[in-house]
């Protein structure tokens, strides 16, 4: 069975293909991940992801990543005190929600780890993360909102907006 990852741009100039792309999968096969029969390629419209090409059967495995690898909140209390600093926040709009605490602590996290550069063990992966972040509803400005018109989702944006600037 042969599978794709496709691994495509969020705009003209955020291509991840070529050095970026190779220096992630042989950090990800250097620490032990596994792909079967996997290929990436650039050309999705949006995103970043997986998407198998052939169908997966049962219990069939097409991927493995250590532990290691993976980015999480825990993590990044371990290894960064901005991270832990940002868990244990009180008076935020966020303070009270384990959801948001946790997704705040990573970003935290992540923005540490993009700020060592080369230095984080992160670096190949955080290397291939979007650089352009317009395409996110949170960076558009509110006559590019309010052609959603009346619904709730320009408003729940330009309110979340707010809470961001209050915090």
């Amino acid at each position: 069975i042969f599978y794709i990852a496709e691994v495509a741009p969020y705009s003209e100039g955020d291509d991840l293909k070529g050095a970026r792309l190779a220096k992630l999968t042989r950090w990800l096969k250097e620490n032990g991940a596994e792909f079967h029969d996997m290929t990436f390629l650039s050309n999705i419209t949006e995103g970043r992801g997986v998407r198998a090409s052939d169908q997966i059967l049962n219990r069939q495995n097409v991927a493995y990543l250590p532990r290691r690898l993976l980015m999480s909140p825990n993590l990044g209390m371990d290894r960064s005190m901005y991270a832990r600093r940002v868990w244990h926040a009180q008076g935020f709009s966020w303070s009270n929600s384990l959801y948001l605490q946790e997704h705040i602590t990573l970003a935290v996290f992540l923005m540490h780890e993009r700020s060592r550069g080369e230095a984080s063990f992160f670096h190949s992966y955080v290397d291939t993360l979007p650089r352009d972040l317009s395409h996110l509803p949170l960076y558009w400005d509110e006559d590019k909102l309010r052609k959603f018109g009346a619904s709730e989702f320009p408003e729940e944006i330009i309110r979340t907006k707010a809470r961001i600037r209050s915090d």
